[in-house]
C-alpha cells in the first residue's frame, strides 16, 4: 500500500482512512501502515499526529492478537503517547496485550519520572487505577519532586515553593514523605475532577508509607492558606484514602503483606489481573492484590 510517496501529509492521512475504512479486516490494513518504515520516519516523533489515534482505535476495536499488539508498541514512543492520550480504555487494552505478549513495557519509560507520577500531574486520574493493576507502585525520583513544588503554586496562588520544601530542607521530614504529601495535596486540590479520589486511594494503596497526619499537612501549609483550607485539603484525603483516623502509625500487616507480594508479582512480570487470577487465592484476596479494596 504505497500511499506516502509525493504526497502532503493530510492527503497521505485522509487517504490511509479511507483505505482502512473501505477495506476489511481494518486491522491488517492498520497494521500494514504502521509497518511502513515511511509512516515510521513521518509520525513516529509526533504523536499528537490523529492518524495516530485512528489507527490505534482500529487496533483496540479489531485485533486481539497480542503478538501484533506487541510489534506496534515497539514502533512508537509509548511515554510520549501516554502522556498525551485521554483513551483510558486503549491504555487497558496495551497494558493487557504487553502483560500476555511478554512485551516489558516499563523498560521503554524514563527513569527520572515515574509514569504514574506523570498521570498524576498531567490530571490524567482515571490512569492511575488501569495502570496499578500492571504496575508495583509509583516511585519517588528527584525530578517529579521538582515537578510537583513547581505546581503547587499554580494551584494555591498564595504559596510559594519553598514552603512545600520547608519540612525536608528542615530536616523533620524525608523528602520521599515530603513529595508524598505534596503530591497528596495536588490530588485534593482536583477533587473536582473525575477519577481524583479513586486515584488518591489506588496510590496508598499500593504503597506502604504510613498515613498522612493533619499535622503534617498543616505544617506545610500553615500561614500560606487558611485553615479551613488545610481542613477541606486533609478530609478529602482521609475519606479517598480510607484512612479513618488521623495518626501516624504503621500500616496494617495485611497491607504490608500485599505491597511484598505485589512486588514479587512485578519483578516476576506476572503482576496484572490475570496473573493475579492464576494464584490459587480466594477471590476476596485476588481484588485486594489489584487494589480494589
Amino acid at each position: 500500500m504505497d500511499v506516502y510517496r509525493n504526497q502532503h501529509p493530510s492527503e497521505t492521512c485522509l487517504k490511509i482512512y479511507n483505505t482502512i475504512e473501505n477495506s476489511e479486516p481494518k486491522w491488517e490494513i492498520a497494521i500494514g501502515c504502521l509497518r511502513q518504515p515511511e509512516f515510521v520516519i513521518q509520525h513516529r516523533l509526533d504523536m499528537r499526529c490523529p492518524l495516530w489515534n485512528y489507527l490505534l482505535k482500529v487496533l483496540y476495536q479489531y485485533c486481539t492478537d497480542s503478538n501484533i499488539v506487541k510489534e506496534v508498541l515497539n514502533l512508537f514512543q509509548i511515554q510520549e503517547w501516554l502522556r498525551i492520550s485521554n483513551q483510558a480504555e486503549i491504555v487497558e487494552y496495551f497494558l493487557h496485550h504487553a502483560y500476555r505478549s511478554c512485551f516489558d513495557i516499563h523498560k521503554n519509560l524514563l527513569l527520572d519520572l515515574d509514569i504514574v507520577n506523570t498521570f498524576i500531574l498531567c490530571k490524567k486520574f482515571l490512569f492511575v487505577k488501569i495502570f496499578l493493576k500492571y504496575y508495583n507502585a509509583p516511585r519517588f525520583t528527584r525530578h517529579d519532586y521538582k515537578l510537583f513544588m513547581a505546581r503547587i503554586p499554580l494551584q494555591l496562588q498564595q504559596i510559594r515553593p519553598y514552603p512545600l520544601m520547608r519540612p525536608s530542607l528542615d530536616g523533620w521530614m524525608s523528602r520521599g514523605r515530603n513529595f508524598r504529601c505534596v503530591q497528596s495535596i495536588y490530588i485534593s486540590n482536583c477533587k473536582h475532577l473525575i477519577g481524583a479520589n479513586e486515584s488518591l486511594c489506588f496510590l496508598w494503596r499500593s504503597i506502604p508509607d504510613s498515613f498522612i497526619t493533619f499535622d503534617e499537612i498543616s505544617r506545610i501549609l500553615n500561614g500560606v492558606v487558611p485553615t479551613t483550607t488545610i481542613r477541606d485539603i486533609y478530609k478529602f484525603y482521609l475519606e479517598s484514602v480510607d484512612a479513618g483516623h488521623d495518626c501516624c502509625q504503621p500500616r496494617t500487616l495485611m497491607h504490608y503483606c500485599r505491597v511484598s507480594i505485589r512486588r514479587t508479582l512485578s519483578n516476576n512480570k506476572q503482576l496484572s489481573p490475570d496473573g493475579i487470577h492464576c494464584l490459587e487465592l480466594p477471590s476476596v484476596l485476588k481484588s485486594y492484590l489489584l487494589l480494589c479494596r
